[in-house]
């Protein structure tokens, strides 16, 4: 059974800029994200109409091979993303894997890029387990 807690928050001003970095950050990745998927899955059809099936080697696109990418070049091209909690990273590409798995399932409409204003502002955090 899943549960959800819905909380009132009334954040100091440090913290409201803090929520909106994070909401920002996660669109950014999102956005990235949705970009790398095209450039693959463009690539990866145009192998797959062109170059003979003994002969393919690039896989589908896929949102973990994304992050892990993202994860590579993080330090170097976008040190900001680090000044916010890693779940916005984790929850930015469950959320474009999950938008490319309805569409492909006929459950939803082609992923579209966020946009400031535009679009739902939030990301969730990550429960924390504790084994003891």
């Amino acid at each position: 059974m899943k549960t959800a807690h819905r909380i009132r928050m009334n954040p100091t001003p440090e913290q409201v800029e803090y929520l909106k970095r994070a909401c920002g950050t996660r669109r950014f990745i999102y956005n990235w994200g949705r970009e790398q998927w095209e450039k693959q899955y463009q690539a990866y059809k145009q192998e797959q109409e062109t170059v003979p099936e003994a002969e393919r080697v690039l896989p589908p696109p896929h949102a973990f091979a994304l992050k892990k990418r993202f994860n590579e070049i993080r330090e170097q091209e976008y040190p900001w993303t680090y000044d916010v909690t890693k779940c916005v990273v984790e929850g930015a590409f469950d959320d474009l894997r999950s938008a490319y798995d309805n569409f492909f399932a006929g459950r939803a409409e082609y992923p579209r890029y966020k946009k400031k204003g535009k679009s739902h502002e939030s990301f969730s955090l990550s429960p924390t387990i504790n084994s003891r």
